[in-house]
């Protein structure tokens, strides 16, 4: 099975994102000119560690591999066996092939192949640290007024939330539609009624009762009526409380 991981990791702060875990790397093979050799690499700490030999005369560290990642990374300190070095930016990589790890001193430079080892138990209590992702850092992906983000199965997508959204009452003798800016599903249900009004959509004028659903429709862009008045609005010429009275109904009516 081919683990694939997407590594976010900040290494110009001090803080430390991935608390006390580490990643490891490993199958290091070293060819070029450079006098200084690597033996182990790991990422400790969000900080890049180097061990090996003559790394006190490393000018220069960087790291390239798949869909064009290339990172120079900042050295902090450094001596004959160790070097620690600092990213100069938030990086992202899919640790799923091969990288190269690239120093330089003044004889040249030598490039180290590198894989990332995912079989050590620990990656799998990586964790963000508690507030370290914000609003300002989450992308909307596209997704409009009212919208969420879904799964589909293979990425996240934004779409309609399903439903229906109660956004409060509604005053129909105001004359107009409930809101300005409404969103998909979004309902009012009427509390004091009218008639006649006219939304200026499309729709003409209509007669809405206490209790009616006035539902946003984003595919006409226009507001529905979903008639659910529970009074009843007259019985045999008489309206308001009706109270049923003799000859109401006939033989041929039962």
């Amino acid at each position: 099975m081919i683990k694939i991981l997407l590594l976010t990791f900040t290494l110009i702060f001090s803080s430390c994102m991935w608390e006390n875990n580490s990643l490891t790397l490993i199958g290091v093979n070293d060819y070029g000119s450079a006098a200084a050799s690597v033996s182990s690499v790991a990422i400790v700490n969000n900080q890049l560690v180097l061990t090996g030999a003559q790394l006190n005369g490393v000018t220069s560290v960087r790291i390239t591999g798949p869909s064009n990642f290339n990172e120079t990374f900042n050295i902090e300190s450094k001596t004959s066996t160790n070097l620690i070095a600092n990213g100069t930016k938030i990086i992202s990589m899919a640790l799923s092939g091969a990288f190269s790890l690239i120093i330089s001193d003044a004889r040249g430079a030598a490039t180290f192949a590198i894989t990332f080892d995912l079989t050590d138990d620990s990656v799998s209590t990586v964790k963000l640290q508690d507030g370290s992702v914000t609003a300002v850092k989450l992308n909307s992906m596209g997704a409009g007024m009212g919208q969420v983000l879904k799964f589909n199965g293979t990425t996240w997508m934004p779409g309609d939330l399903g439903g229906l959204t109660y956004a409060g009452s509604w005053d129909a003798t105001g004359g107009s539609a409930p809101n300005a800016f409404p969103v998909s599903g979004e309902y009012y249900i009427v509390s004091v009624a009218d008639v006649d009004v006219n939304f200026g959509d499309g729709e003409g004028p209509r007669d809405w009762a206490v209790s009616d659903w006035v539902v946003y429709n984003d595919t006409t862009s226009v507001w529905d009526k979903i008639d659910n008045a529970s009074n009843m609005q007259s019985f045999n010429s008489r309206s308001g409380v009706v109270v049923p009275e003799v000859d109401d109904y006939t033989w041929a009516q039962i």
